[in-house]
């Protein structure tokens, strides 16, 4: 429909290889004054794209995810900016560095967002509800990973377990 024809028009003027971060405000601008399309990040820590069918793996099996992929946009190429979770995935949210977004490390570290950008406010500010659902130990609440989210639940997992392993 209009929102995926939107989703499309926006991913070829972002370009293919650009980070999801440029997607969105590709998004963002080129949706001004129509219904806005939904924006659903899904980030699956550790799994190799060679072995997903989408991605030319004939014998994985994913079917709700390749759905997503037959009715969204597939990037052909994405980068990440350290192999770590955390600063990881904080600079896919603020488009900064890991030095600027002053988070280097899964641990130690704590995501201070006074005065940095971050996708989850510039969508708000567009009039988008803003949520994640997290169950990785690292972007807890308490790392500040929840910055700028209106919804934000990391509760699902027994802490107390998990947190064992981190240690």
């Amino acid at each position: 429909g209009p929102a995926m024809r939107s989703l499309r028009c926006a991913a070829r003027l972002a370009g293919e290889s650009l980070a999801v971060a440029s997607l969105v405000a590709a998004l963002a601008l080129a949706c001004s004054g129509e219904r806005q399309p939904p924006v659903v990040l899904i980030s699956i820590d550790t799994v190799r794209a060679d072995r997903l069918p989408d991605w030319g793996y004939a014998r994985g099996r994913t079917p709700h995810l390749s759905q997503l992929v037959a009715d969204g946009v597939r990037f052909a190429n994405a980068y990440s900016q350290v192999p770590l979770t955390l600063p990881s995935h904080l600079s896919l949210m603020t488009g900064q560095l890991p030095p600027d977004a002053g988070v280097r490390s899964n641990l130690g570290y704590r995501f201070d967002a006074t005065g940095r950008p971050l996708i989850s406010t510039a969508l708000v500010a567009r009039g988008y509800d803003t949520g994640a659902f997290v169950s990785s130990y690292v972007l807890r609440h308490e790392t500040g990973f929840s910055a700028g989210f209106e919804t934000f639940d990391d509760f699902w997992l027994d802490w107390r377990t998990v947190g064992s392993f981190a240690r």
